[in-house]
């Protein structure tokens, strides 16, 4: 089945997948194809992140032919509480 990307960019790309394919694989996949890093991506499905699923399937997770994911880029780290405070 083919699977439609999109970064928030607004790149757009299909992979080809089997039902029985993992998360995990998928990732991997995606990344390649992006020119991204694995680590640096999560795929977004339906308003769920993928990576809480590497090992399920993608037909476990529901996702069927035509079906479109979103690619966003890892944020690391984040304002501590006290810079909040800090910056009031």
């Amino acid at each position: 089945m083919n699977i439609n990307f999109r970064s928030v960019k607004g790149q757009r790309f299909n992979v080809t997948v089997k039902h029985t394919d993992k998360v995990q694989d998928l990732v991997m996949s995606v990344a390649r194809e992006a020119g991204l890093d694995h680590n640096e991506i999560r795929l977004i499905y339906e308003m769920k992140d993928l990576s809480n699923n590497l090992n399920s399937s993608v037909g476990e997770l529901g996702i069927v032919d035509g079906s479109t994911i979103t690619i966003a880029l890892r944020v690391v780290g984040g304002l501590a509480s006290h810079n909040l405070e800090a910056a009031s």
